[in-house]
């Protein structure tokens, strides 16, 4: 397993991560699975560890067969996990998660695992302690760009778009504060509009870091997107099979309301900082309850990103005395 270079793509939900999932998927030495999200529905649950206490690696197998997102893999890579279980005295959620990424690198031939769950960026420190020499590509993007897909993916439309503002906003201080304190310089940003404008030299940036060869079957992802995809992702990751949607941008100017823009820039205004992204002027004659229920929206919000990131700092340290004994990534 040491043999193996890791890398993990996080960041916040509709940021871009199936797309660059998908682009060093391409890579003849990467190798990253289907999502199947384990690392917060499994491992931080012990999930694993519970199903292996009640009903054996028998119980194991059952869930590599059943459940939605392992469905998605070859029998190869089944076929592998299940071996290398079955050679331990005992099962851990973390011993799982190793074999399971490592059996899908082998079974692609790859030297390179890793994983992509965007919501992992909220549990960096977790992924520390599991591998600490691994890379961590957080991709990022505008956050109105981000509003607008979220209201209209299958999964994410129904919900208060507040709440996104919300999501947006505490993900990504949580992102960023760990994965500098934690990876230092094994941690690495990355823009979804660059991405956009200039893919080599991004992607050539990644294999830099990751000390592999930029291939440009990299720029042809559409057949690895397919590998990778579940079909009931197919209705928010069908653009992710190409081709490349250079102006796949600014959709916000027409697609949201002006009171939403605002809200979005000024929660998210450390992502709006980072990046040269064009501000909205807002037109302040729309009347004085419209006026007032902006400035307490963000009001609210922007206290309530602040009280997330507590809540999720002390969530993992509270897991952390629970579940995991060699969780030692806090210094505070």
């Amino acid at each position: 397993m040491n043999a193996y270079k890791k890398v993990f793509i996080v960041g916040v939900g509709r940021s871009g991560t199936s797309l660059l999932h998908s682009m060093l998927t391409s890579n003849s030495k990467i190798a990253l699975p289907p999502e199947t999200s384990f690392l917060r529905r499994y491992l931080i649950a012990g999930k694993v560890s519970r199903i292996y206490r009640e009903n054996g690696l028998k119980g194991l197998k059952m869930m590599i067969e059943t459940d939605r997102c392992f469905v998605a893999l070859d029998n190869g890579t089944k076929k592998r996990l299940l071996s290398k279980l079955a050679c331990r005295t005992a099962i851990s959620d973390r011993d799982f998660y190793s074999d399971f990424l490592t059996s899908y690198a082998e079974q692609e031939g790859k030297l390179c695992f890793g994983d992509k769950d965007p919501r992992t960026v909220e549990f960096l420190p977790v992924l520390y302690n599991l591998w600490p020499d691994a890379h961590v590509i957080h991709i990022i993007r505008d956050p109105r760009d981000i509003l607008v897909s979220k209201k209209s993916a299958k999964w994410s439309r129904h919900r208060n778009p507040l709440l996104h503002i919300l999501a947006n906003a505490a993900q990504l201080k949580l992102g960023r504060y760990y994965g500098k304190k934690l990876f230092g310089s094994r941690y690495h940003e990355l823009f979804y509009e660059d991405l956009l404008a200039e893919p080599e030299q991004c992607l050539q940036t990644i294999c830099d870091l990751l000390d592999i060869e930029f291939e440009e079957q990299m720029l042809d992802f559409s057949q690895a997107a397919k590998k990778i995809t579940r079909h009931d992702e197919l209705s928010w990751k069908k653009e992710t099979f190409g081709p490349l949607l250079h102006n796949n941008q600014n959709k916000w100017l027409s697609a949201l309301s002006p009171q939403e823009i605002t809200i979005c820039e000024a929660v998210c205004k450390e992502v709006m900082a980072l990046r040269p992204y064009e501000h909205y002027t807002v037109n302040r004659s729309t009347g004085t309850y419209l006026d007032f229920k902006v400035t307490w929206d963000t009001f609210v919000l922007k206290n309530l990103t602040y009280l997330y990131c507590s809540y999720a700092k002390l969530r993992l340290w509270r897991w952390s005395k629970r579940r995991l004994p060699f969780f030692n990534a806090y210094d505070e």
